[in-house]
């Protein structure tokens, strides 16, 4: 099975970023937590499964957010398995946090 493969690395650095953001952008808005001046390398590989896919993402480290307008406008329903092999992963909602520290399955819902 072969995955559907997005990265930046072939960009321009200075257009790394804005290919991620917008790739990302119907489901989530991304921001950098470092300066992007140098570029932002990002791979995802995708594998869809008919009603379920798998993915593995590689990136720099950036907050997402998934706000009102990209429930109403993409209204995914779908669980996340996630699993960070370094540095840990903090989530926000609804006034709780919650960090899963690295090589630390976690699943959340969108």
């Amino acid at each position: 099975m072969k995955p559907d493969l997005f990265a930046t690395h072939s960009l321009p650095p200075p257009d790394q970023f804005e290919a991620w953001r917008e790739w990302y952008s119907r489901i989530f808005e991304v921001t950098p937590k470092d300066p992007v001046g140098d570029g932002f390398s990002g791979e995802i590989r995708l594998w869809n499964l008919g009603g379920s896919a798998i993915s593995r993402t590689i990136a720099p480290s950036s907050q997402i957010s998934r706000t009102k307008g990209h429930i109403r406008r993409e209204p995914v329903d779908h669980w996340i398995i996630s699993y960070c092999t370094r540095g840990a992963h903090l989530a926000q909602t609804a006034g709780t946090e919650v960090k899963a520290a690295a090589r630390t399955p976690y699943l959340w819902l969108l």
